[in-house]
């Protein structure tokens, strides 16, 4: 590909991206706006959400891959993430709902009354997803 021609797409989708936001971002009033968009949206429309995140392109041929390789095992991720949303739809997600939280980590401090807790709960969070970004790194080489 010509890199010139390259660098003119990316400069014009990033001002297409940049220009939506902008647009976007007026309609935005609050934190609660912003990410949860108001809590307006209905079941299917998370539920859709939820399995484009996580069941994308990129879950699709990691998958393919994984199970040429290894077999039945490479779906196991995307089990576990269906096991997930499913355990979320019995009920679980309702209750979380219920203590009106943002994070997980608040739920402790909701529930138990505790800062400690939040505050190590959001240390392990920070720990794991630095542990997930460091992999990735690691498995782009």
């Amino acid at each position: 590909m010509d890199i010139t021609l390259f660098w003119v797409v990316f400069v014009l989708f990033g001002m297409a991206y940049f220009a939506v936001a902008m647009y976007s971002s007026r309609k935005v009033d609050s934190n609660e706006e912003y990410f949860f968009a108001g809590r307006k949206y209905t079941t299917i429309t998370i539920t859709m959400t939820l399995v484009a995140t996580q069941l994308g392109a990129g879950a699709a041929i990691g998958t393919a891959d994984e199970a040429y390789y290894s077999g039945y095992y490479g779906i196991l991720y995307n089990v576990g993430v269906c096991i997930g949303l499913l355990i979320l739809s019995m009920g679980v997600a309702g209750k979380l709902r219920s203590f009106n939280i943002s994070t997980t980590a608040e739920l402790f401090e909701t529930k138990y009354k505790s800062i400690l807790l939040r505050r190590l709960a959001s240390v392990l969070s920070i720990l794991t997803l630095g542990g997930i970004l460091a992999g990735q790194i690691v498995a782009s080489r």
